[in-house]
């Protein structure tokens, strides 16, 4: 198997975690809610940019802290010739570049608890709460007033499984003509407020496994009492948790109104 970075191994969880509907019902939410300009300020790899940028209705710019994610969300824009503005910038950083330009700021795949640990198998628990609210302050501070922020986050299910560990099987799936399986093992430190992820991807072919790719990361373990308050210290006047976007089984959405 080929040795696979983070962001490529990404790449691939992203085909596992998010089917087609995910990527219209969300298209659907965005024009529900009368959104023009969006700032996909967790784009990754390009998802879900890559499914908003045909949309005529949208304007979307993209952001991410990792060089890595950066590289490969660009060369999916320049392979699907797409127009549009793709930067490598942190979160904590965002309102140096943007003004109150924006009518959505989007941060799915659970990235935001990553907000000073993407890549990395360490966290120090009081620097990511600190720097998650300066994050939240400038998700804030981009949007035009009356916009919102989508922010998705570890479910509830996970939280109140009472199991310290967590194993989630996705199955197998062919992607690039290529059969994968994915398993994903999670745990919860609650003490020390600290969340591991360790994503075991396995190559399969003629019914055997032929390779095996595995990632070790750790986060902030944010529960959604503490995300729900921190927002509402960044300055949003109004918080709706646990809101339905078709195709989404994995995270639970707050959406969070300037």
């Amino acid at each position: 198997m080929e040795t696979l970075d983070l962001a490529n191994t990404w790449d691939i969880c992203l085909d596992f975690l998010y089917p087609k509907e995910y990527a219209e019902g969300l298209v659907e939410f965005l024009k529900q809610n009368k959104v023009k300009r969006v700032l996909d300020c967790a784009c990754g790899t390009g998802f879900p940019a890559v499914h908003l940028l045909p949309e005529q209705d949208f304007s979307v710019v993209l952001s991410d802290g990792s060089k890595e994610m950066i590289g490969k969300a660009r060369e999916k824009i320049q392979k699907y010739g797409f127009d549009a503005t793709v930067q490598n910038i942190k979160w904590q950083e965002l309102d140096r570049h943007f003004k109150e330009e924006f009518d959505c700021v989007l941060c799915i795949g659970n990235s935001l608890v990553y907000v000073d640990s993407w890549g990395k198998n360490t966290v120090n628990p009081a620097k990511a709460k600190a720097e998650l609210g300066i994050a939240l302050k400038n998700f804030y501070n981009v949007l035009k007033e009356g916009g919102f922020c989508y922010i998705d986050t570890t479910s509830r299910k996970e939280f109140e499984n009472p199991f310290g560990s967590i194993c989630k099987q996705f199955g197998k799936k062919k992607i690039n003509g290529i059969e994968y399986s994915l398993v994903w093992l999670m745990g919860h430190d609650k003490k020390n407020k600290v969340r591991s992820w360790n994503p075991q991807l396995l190559e399969w072919r003629n019914g055997s496994v032929v390779g095996k790719q595995s990632h070790s990361l750790k986060s902030y373990l944010l529960d959604h009492e503490e995300l729900e308050e921190m927002l509402h210290s960044a300055g949003f006047s109004k918080v709706d948790k646990y809101v339905k976007i078709r195709g989404e089984d994995h995270y639970d959405i707050f959406i969070a109104h300037k």
